[in-house]
């Protein structure tokens, strides 16, 4: 008897052991999660507002600009959200009121504004500075913002733009605002070709088949910590796998995209030879320009092509 009542004893014990040992590492998970904000850190907010935009744009091939904003759309960005715009027949954003400005014949004093670029350029400061040009030559002209930039471009985009569609508006003044999908996409990959196919990709591909992922509603359960961190972890890939599949990027350029390695080597491997057609589509930008007698202006990002190739990998964020 006193044998049983002994391994009873020593069985409880361990089994006492084993449970404080288990909930001491529960709680040691617990506190990690809270100290390091680890659960906000796996909301994946950065980035999700202004792709849910693109989602519900659905921005839609085109055949010369490989895609384009959906005409009549009004963007679902922050950014817009006091600006009342739209998006025009030809895929540019302007105000309301110039919906059908590339069908129109300019008016007395009108002078229009054709900008053009990537994201950098598709935000609304172009409109800002409309504003602030129309104030301060308020009686003797009256200026007129066509927004061609988007997500993505390169000068290469940017040149078919301007040639198939940006001169529709008769525009007084052309202003670039370049290259950084130049030099972080196009010099990126290696293998370069001049039409910049060994990056680019054909948007319909994706347009056709079109994403059937919701966005994952985010609920862990509070306790015990390791089943909440378990929770935590399948919302991420939920979450990145819903992200993919709104993420233009992904729709538009090949992937795995570079840049780790890009990182790791401090090297572009195609830089060289971008840097070359960069030029080449800017200086057919400004010869067209120049030959309709149409102002051309550009405004270089801080990561232009510079001999000194880390100086421009750190500007750019790599």
């Amino acid at each position: 008897m006193n044998s049983i009542k002994n391994r009873t004893k020593i069985l409880t014990f361990y089994i006492i052991i084993t449970l404080l040992i288990l909930f001491m590492t529960d709680a040691g998970l617990g506190l990690f999660i809270f100290m390091n904000d680890f659960e906000n850190k796996f909301n994946l907010e950065f980035g999700l507002k202004q792709n849910e935009g693109f989602k519900e744009i659905k921005i839609e091939g085109h055949p010369y600009r490989g895609y384009a904003l959906k005409p009549g759309v009004v963007l679902n960005l922050e950014q817009y959200k006091n600006i009342p715009h739209v998006v025009d027949g030809l895929g540019h954003i302007v105000l309301r009121e110039d919906k059908d400005m590339w069908k129109k014949a300019k008016q007395a004093r009108e002078y229009r504004i054709f900008f053009t670029g990537g994201s950098t350029t598709g935000q609304p400061w172009c409109f800002y500075l409309i504003d602030y040009l129309n104030r301060k030559y308020s009686g003797k002209k009256r200026f007129k913002a066509i927004n061609g930039g988007n997500g993505g471009y390169t000068s290469q985009e940017n040149l078919s733009d301007l040639i198939f569609s940006g001169f529709s508006y008769d525009p007084d003044m052309v202003i670039a605002y370049l290259p950084v999908n130049d030099i972080n996409l196009s010099a990126m990959y290696p293998e370069f070709k001049r039409d910049f196919t060994h990056f680019r990709i054909p948007f319909q591909l994706f347009e056709k088949s079109g994403s059937t992922i919701e966005k994952p509603l985010y609920s862990p359960r509070k306790y015990p910590f390791f089943l909440k961190m378990i929770d935590i972890m399948k919302y991420k890939e939920a979450l990145m796998k819903y992200y993919n599949s709104i993420d233009l990027g992904r729709h538009i350029y090949k992937h795995p995209r570079p840049i780790s390695k890009v990182i790791r080597t401090k090297n572009l491997p195609s830089f060289d030879e971008t840097v070359e057609a960069l030029i080449d589509n800017i200086y057919n930008m400004r010869l067209l320009c120049e030959s309709r007698g149409v102002k051309f202006l550009l405004i270089t990002q801080n990561i232009f092509p510079d001999k000194k190739k880390n100086f421009m990998l750190r500007q750019s964020r790599l």
